[in-house]
């Protein structure tokens, strides 16, 4: 999900080095580069890339559930999935929309500080290329927050579906679990009453904390 931020910031890159000037105004130059993304930035792109990562994580989550439910309850979760799969689409898609948007903010800011007004765009290119990175790596926590929550909502909604009302907390069993998880492990809770997971006191299921690589053993 983060080939479609790239690009966008790679067209902001270029279009500040060809034909976007600085001294025609900020408003005109945000302008320019709204309607080049408009043109070349394909939102098309961004729901074909979304909807093969989300097919990728049904496709493993069906092989882990397969292990476990009949025929019969595998054909009920499968529609269950589908649903699923789909709002993850529609919210990511406008995800990485705000994403967009929001390197233009960035732009905006950087074109307003009086040290820039006169300088031309190459110039500005390292700059650029610092608060785009900055970005970049707040995208890829989102993405893999994103796909980690997809995963823990696909096998939640499958389980429940076929009748699974309750599991067995699974932490990785690294150092990176966090020590409310690591507590949590080997319990037996269920998807209607989830435990709290984090210091502010939310509730949630395995995958559906901030970052949370948990899954969840279903009890049959």
């Amino acid at each position: 999900m983060l080939a479609p931020l790239r690009q966008a910031q790679a067209l902001i890159l270029e279009a500040l080095l060809t034909n976007a000037r600085l001294d025609a105004g900020e408003t005109f130059v945000l302008e320019e580069l709204r309607a080049r993304l408009a043109l070349r930035f394909d939102l098309d792109q961004v729901d074909r890339l979304t909807r093969e990562l989300a097919q990728q994580i049904d496709t493993a989550t069906s092989h882990e559930l397969a292990m476990h439910l009949s025929p019969a309850q595998r054909t009920v979760s499968n529609l269950v999935a589908r649903n699923v799969i789909d709002q993850f689409r529609t919210r990511n898609v406008a995800l990485v929309q705000t994403l967009v948007g929001k390197q233009l903010d960035d732009l905006k800011v950087t074109l307003a500080k009086p040290a820039n007004v006169n300088l031309h765009p190459s110039a500005l290119r390292p700059v650029l290329q610092q608060r785009f990175g900055v970005s970049a790596s707040r995208a890829e926590l989102w993405a893999r927050d994103q796909t980690l929550k997809l995963h823990g909502q696909i096998t939640e909604q499958r389980y429940q579906a076929a009748g699974v009302t309750e599991y067995i907390w699974t932490s990785s069993g690294d150092e990176r679990v966090r020590e409310s998880h690591a507590d949590l492990d080997g319990t037996q809770q269920t998807w209607a009453n989830p435990p709290v997971t984090n210091d502010a006191g939310d509730t949630n299921n395995p995958g559906l904390d901030y970052e949370c690589r948990c899954t969840a053993y279903p009890v049959i």
